[in-house]
């Protein structure tokens, strides 16, 4: 066969690879619409058993990228997402320390009257919102904690499935290359 050749089928292979990967991204657009599959196969003139195979490989491709960022980025993100969550948390406790900071510098006389103040309703305000975001803050960072020993046991486990599914196939590439 001439080099000719090859170059041509792998150009020939490309040309469809880029197409079907434009395909699938139409046919993942008109989904996000609420389009059936029925619908798109008209719309895109093509036959519905190749909607269907799109869709198929759509599944697969969501499916494989939030396993993979569940792989490689879970233990990232949170840690990422605590940190926020803590940050979120000490503002919060800034808010609530600076209003009452400022009502320990007021005069007794003086606080009286502010106690009236549409300012200390609106001070207050603040200080019981700031405490609702720093309850909200620990619960949250609780069910993650909470959670997190289950999510990192399913990914040890994923792991070793890896592991042992390499090794499963290493047996048959020896044999492979044995017979040949």
């Amino acid at each position: 066969m001439s080099e000719q050749s090859n170059q041509d089928r792998r150009t020939r292979s490309k040309s469809i690879t880029i197409q079907v990967e434009q395909r699938r991204k139409k046919v993942a657009e008109l989904l996000s619409i609420g389009m059936s599959e029925s619908a798109i196969a008209r719309q895109l003139d093509k036959a519905r058993s190749t909607i269907n195979e799109d869709v198929s490989a759509l599944k697969a491709q969501a499916t494989e990228f939030v396993y993979s960022l569940a792989k490689d980025n879970l233990a990232h993100m949170y840690k990422q997402t605590i940190d926020d969550i803590t940050r979120a948390k000490a503002a919060a406790w800034d808010i609530f320390n600076k209003y009452s900071q400022q009502e320990q510098e007021v005069s007794p006389i003086a606080r009286f009257s502010l106690n009236s103040s549409s300012k200390h309703h609106s001070q207050n305000k603040d200080k019981l919102n700031a405490l609702r975001i720093i309850i909200q803050a620990n619960a949250t960072i609780f069910e993650l904690l909470s959670s997190s020993p289950t999510i990192m046991s399913v990914r040890a486990l994923s792991e070793r499935l890896e592991r042992l599914e390499q090794q499963k196939a290493t047996p048959i590439q020896q044999q492979e290359v044995s017979v040949s």
